[in-house]
């Protein structure tokens, strides 16, 4: 799995994204140079406190970086455990797609006896379209 990309980096926070059943790391091949496809993510951080979720877009072989494509902020008192999102998106060919996730702890940061924490973060590998 490692090898060839189907993987997400963190330190507290869970990545689970595919976009019409490819993974992380993994290409998505459309027939046409554009298509609707549906983007399936589940986020859980077991401790809870997920504050965003930033959506990326880019272009294969592009020298311009990735463009943010949305966000999604958690507000209120409520602490936010987990969270789901199925949409059909328009997709290109040579497009890569990946989410960055943040949360106010992360699990393998809190110091016990401390008031000192670092941010719980995970990154998920780019799906690419083909």
């Amino acid at each position: 799995m490692m090898q060839k990309g189907i993987f997400f980096g963190s330190n507290g926070p869970e990545i689970q994204f595919d976009i019409n059943g490819k993974g992380m790391g993994e290409t998505l091949e459309i027939e046409e140079e554009t298509a609707y496809v549906t983007l399936n993510l589940n986020v859980f951080n077991p401790l809870g406190g997920l504050e965003s979720i930033a959506f990326y877009k880019g272009k294969i072989n592009s020298d311009k970086r990735f463009k943010k494509i949305k966000e999604v902020f958690f507000i209120g008192d409520q602490d936010k455990f987990n969270y789901q999102l199925n949409s059909l998106i328009s997709v290109e060919k040579n497009e890569i797609y990946r989410v960055e996730v943040i949360a106010k702890v992360g699990a393998v940061t809190v110091i016990p006896e401390s008031d000192s924490y670092d941010r719980g973060f995970a990154y998920s590998n780019p799906i690419w379209i083909g």
